[in-house]
């Protein structure tokens, strides 16, 4: 790893990868409130340098523009599943609202230092790697559920029972924030955001663009065009 973080061995550092391979190579559709809860916190990622220049409320519509362009990286999901991360709900079939994707995601470190981080401290031998402290923490979080002791947790448990652990694995180091992890790279660094708040979003596919700003790439804003 060198000192920007970025792995030395020629891999592909990106998020997209990097999700891929910890979940194994292959989506699940138990899996997708955990991926909704780690692309929004890798969008915050990107954006978390450039807030300084937006309002509130464009603040909570770049993040949701960013974490939908962050879905669409990810080719190794089926597109009929990727429509689905931002759903509130996997039955309600009703997406997220800026609003409450930025709730969402202002809840992630905490709710990981609240309900991950005491339990897996026990798990956090230096002799081990990241992921088998990961590991051996789920194997023990499903034998204390199951009542069941000796027999492998199904691939899926996880997501189904602790859909916050994926952005512990992907994103955390011991009981904090691992300093080394790459820099966030936006998909889209000339983003632009509407100039007023609108009354919804994301806009009618059939109404006019209106008022839109730029999203400089380090913290200006400036009219689209110019």
């Amino acid at each position: 790893m060198s000192e920007t973080g970025e792995p030395s061995d020629g891999s592909d550092p990106s998020f997209a990868a990097k999700l891929r391979d910890v979940i194994g190579g292959r989506f699940s559709p138990a899996m997708r409130r955990s991926v909704q809860t780690v692309v929004l916190y890798e969008a915050n990622r990107c954006l978390k340098d450039r807030y300084s220049s937006l309002r509130p409320f464009q603040r909570k519509i770049a993040l949701y523009d960013t974490a939908s362009d962050l879905i669409n990286t990810l080719t190794f999901i089926p597109p009929y599943h990727r429509i689905e991360i931002m759903f509130r709900t996997a039955s309600g079939k009703v997406p997220l609202s800026p609003d409450l994707a930025w709730r969402r995601m202002k809840l992630i470190d905490r709710e990981i230092q609240k309900t991950i981080v005491p339990k897996i401290r026990p798990f956090l031998d230096p002799d081990l790697g990241h992921k088998e402290c990961c590991d051996d923490f789920i194997q023990s979080q499903y034998e204390a559920v199951s009542g069941v002791r000796g027999k492998k947790h199904p691939t899926v448990w996880e997501y189904s029972h602790l859909n916050i652990f994926l952005a512990y694995r992907m994103f955390y180091l011991g009981e904090d924030v691992d300093p080394l992890l790459p820099s966030a790279k936006d998909p889209n660094p000339n983003r632009v955001v509407p100039n007023k708040k609108p009354a919804v979003y994301p806009p009618d596919p059939t109404m006019g663009a209106g008022g839109r700003h730029v999203l400089a790439s380090r913290g200006g804003m400036h009219p689209s065009g110019m």
